[in-house]
């Protein structure tokens, strides 16, 4: 969804090393906004509440889509198979969006 702008040059990327710096360079005025994951930007604000809570608005509608895996050691590959397939059966079940909801609704 952002590739265009990217292409553009209408919006530059601009990484830190955890979202909490991200945040504080909002702050600064040294970054306009961030693109980050709901879960993890408002575990964030709600980590560091004295600095950022209050300070920040999000936007109500995904800006695109990731995907995110689990990365593991080659020692692990018979377990990661085995989660894969467990982790598919609840999704599947619907118990996976129970647990995603729990948190969420936890980090609002």
């Amino acid at each position: 969804m952002l590739d265009s702008f990217f292409a553009d040059c209408l919006i530059k990327r601009d990484d830190a090393v955890d979202p909490v710096h991200n945040f504080k360079k909002v702050l600064k005025n040294r970054i306009d906004a961030i693109v980050i994951n709901e879960q993890s930007g408002l575990k964030t604000i709600k980590l560091f509440a004295s600095e950022f809570e209050g300070k920040f608005y999000m936007s109500k509608n995904n800006v695109g889509t990731a995907e995110v895996r689990l990365a593991m050691n080659k020692e692990w590959k018979e377990f990661l198979e085995f989660f894969n397939k467990e982790l598919e059966c609840k999704r599947q079940s619907g118990e996976l969006q129970k647990i995603i909801d729990k948190y969420i609704t936890h980090f609002k």
